[in-house]
Formats: structure tokens, C-alpha cells, sequence
């Protein structure tokens, strides 16, 4: 016999993703290219995913380094080569691109997240589910208000650095929002990234 689920739970989840829009939306808020860089277009990069949740980071790192490759640059996700999100240290980043000969390090990080905070109760609705409901399992489970989390939006640093000098090619500012899951999010970055260091000639 299959257990009865928990209206509570099942309306507010309901209720949290009918908020959800359709895409995610990526503007930057500051980018700073170097001018004096002369190392030409990048044809070999290392992505690292300052993240130490690991299914983020190596979604983060598999995604960049998928639509590197289409753009004809070799791309290498970090966590081949570092494992532990703990090594990410900058001597060990140094180390691996200098072993993989890359010609840059692609590295990017959460530096902030604003959360919206929502209610559903409910009391407002129960008037309407006894009306039309005989369940009394509705009305007794549905009695607690629920107060839930919705992000708004995610704001990250991305920064490109020429592992030869070790000196910082690119950085952008950004900040996502109206996305309905991390793979959007990192989705609606890397194109906003890749169609700006192409337009700056980072890339071919």
C-alpha cells in the first residue's frame, strides 16, 4: 500500500516552483580586461570550480569545458587532476596547469546570494478545501503555515589567468537571476563569458 503524501509538503512544493520563471538571466556588473596581455588566443585552458559541493563544481567544470571545446579550445576540468576540493590551493592549481602546459587557468567563485523569503499558510485556503473536500486527512495536515526559501539571485566572480605569468587576463562581476536550477545557472554564465572574451579576443 502506498503511503498518503503529505499535502503540506507536496502544495508548498507546488507552490514554490509556480513562482519559478522560464530562464535564467546572467548581467555583469564589472569586467576588467588587461590590455597589456599578448599571449594571443587561448588555446588550451584549466576550469576550476571554487566549489566544495561536488556535484556543483564538477557540473560547473564539465559544462565550461564542453563549450570551450565546441569554440576549438582545449579545455580540462579541474577535478580530473585536483580531486578534493580542499587542494584547490593556488601552488597546486600552478602546479597541475603547469604540468597540463596551459596556457591559461579559468577560475571562478560564489561571492554572494540573496534569498527571498516566502509563506504559504493554509488557513487561507482551508475554507475552500472543506467546501469541496470530504478529506479529513486535508484538513488536519493542512494546518501549519510553511515558510520557505526562493534565491533570487547569485552573484560570482570569473577569472582568467595567464599561467605563465600567473597575471590576471580577465575578471567579470556578475550576477545571475530567475533561474530555476544550478545548471541553469552555470548555463546562462558560461555564455555570457564565452561570448565576451571572444568578443575581446581571448578566444577565436
Amino acid at each position: 500500500m502506498h503511503a498518503i503524501p503529505n499535502p503540506v509538503k507536496f502544495l508548498a512544493f507546488l507552490l514554490v516552483f509556480s513562482f519559478l520563471p522560464a530562464c535564467a538571466v546572467t548581467k555583469f556588473q564589472s569586467i576588467t580586461l588587461d590590455d597589456t596581455y599578448t599571449g594571443g588566443p587561448i588555446k588550451k585552458i584549466l576550469i576550476v570550480g571554487a566549489e566544495n559541493e561536488r556535484r556543483s563544481r564538477l557540473m560547473f567544470e564539465k559544462i565550461f569545458a564542453e563549450e570551450f571545446e565546441k569554440r576549438g579550445v582545449e579545455a580540462v576540468a579541474s577535478h580530473k587532476v585536483i580531486i578534493l576540493p580542499k587542494d584547490l590551493t593556488k601552488e597546486r592549481i600552478v602546479r597541475e596547469a603547469a604540468n597540463l602546459k596551459v596556457d591559461a587557468v579559468l577560475v571562478t567563485f560564489v561571492i554572494g546570494v540573496k534569498d527571498k523569503y516566502l509563506t504559504y499558510d493554509p488557513a487561507n485556503v482551508q475554507r475552500t478545501t472543506r467546501a469541496k473536500l470530504s478529506w479529513n486527512w486535508v484538513n488536519t495536515y493542512a494546518s501549519e503555515p510553511i515558510t520557505y526559501t526562493k534565491t533570487e539571485s547569485v552573484r560570482l566572480s570569473t577569472n582568467i589567468f595567464e599561467r605563465k605569468t600567473e597575471k590576471l587576463v580577465w575578471n567579470g562581476i556578475s550576477e545571475t537571476m530567475q533561474m530555476e536550477s544550478v545548471k541553469e545557472l552555470i548555463d546562462s554564465l558560461c555564455k555570457a563569458v564565452l561570448k565576451d572574451i571572444r568578443t575581446s579576443g581571448l578566444i577565436e
